[in-house]
């Protein structure tokens, strides 16, 4: 979780390529048996503009049933860009 808050805000802040770094090192995680929240990966691609890819990974953290989604995106402003598609109005 601390991860992705970290690669949220470098995206936030310009620094794409770490910000990238980061998604590698979870994707990495994901494949060794670690669980990855769909929520903490689009805080990253939500932060990027990536709209479709963070849509995708909120909706595989539903199907993941992750307790994050109900407990911090409704509210959480990083899922701002987000509030206007029926794909995240579905979500909640």
């Amino acid at each position: 979780m601390t991860l992705a808050a970290l690669g949220a805000a470098l995206a936030t802040d310009g620094r794409t390529s770490e910000a990238d770094g980061i998604l590698r090192e979870l994707d990495q995680a994901a494949a060794q048996g670690r669980y990855v929240s769909g929520v903490w990966e689009a805080a990253i691609h939500t932060a990027f503009g990536d709209s479709d890819c963070a849509l995708s990974s909120l909706e595989r953290g539903r199907q993941d049933r992750c307790c994050w989604l109900l407990r911090s995106v409704r509210l959480d402003p990083r899922f701002d860009a987000l509030r206007n598609f029926p794909r995240f109005t579905a979500l909640l």
